[in-house]
């Protein structure tokens, strides 16, 4: 028997207060829960999945992240866009690190390559998206993309 998935009136009675669920401007699909210094879109889930999330929520809000994501809204180029970064990280780190590690012709091809990507979750495609918007602005945007992309034979 399959368990019934709670509406977001249930969730938020169930939360009392530790987080705020309501439907995600994204994907109507999903739930947009808010805590304070985190929004996070999360599929419906069952009483005890909820319960759960939110038991969980709260031993990490006690000891700490554990290197554990955190996701937030960031508008990129006039587009609201979900965006993960392990706690620690910051996002200077990240193109530090790309730049360190690969070429401006490998930074482009992977752009290439994730830009047509898809999957069965908005959530994912949206982050996979900005990762490549954000390679593309690496290596000096689109014009520089594709003409690194043509040096190497794509």
């Amino acid at each position: 028997m399959k368990k019934q998935v709670l509406t977001i009136r249930e969730a938020n009675r169930l939360a009392r207060g530790r987080a705020k669920v309501s439907v995600d401007s994204e994907d109507a699909r999903l739930w947009r829960v808010e805590r304070p210094g985190s929004v996070q879109a999360h599929e419906p889930m069952t009483r005890e999945a909820w319960l759960a999330f939110l038991d969980a929520q709260a031993g990490k809000e006690k000891k700490g992240s554990g290197g554990r994501p955190e996701t937030y809204l960031a508008d990129i180029n006039g587009r609201k866009v979900r965006v993960t970064i392990p706690e620690g990280i910051d996002e200077g780190d990240i193109c530090a690190a790309l730049k360190d590690n690969l070429s401006p012709q490998a930074v482009a091809t992977i752009a290439v390559c994730l830009q047509p990507a898809k999957t069965n979750n908005p959530a994912v495609d949206r982050e996979v998206r900005w990762f490549a918007d954000q390679l593309v602005v690496l290596v000096g945007g689109p014009e520089a993309q594709n003409r690194l992309a043509e040096e190497v034979g794509l």
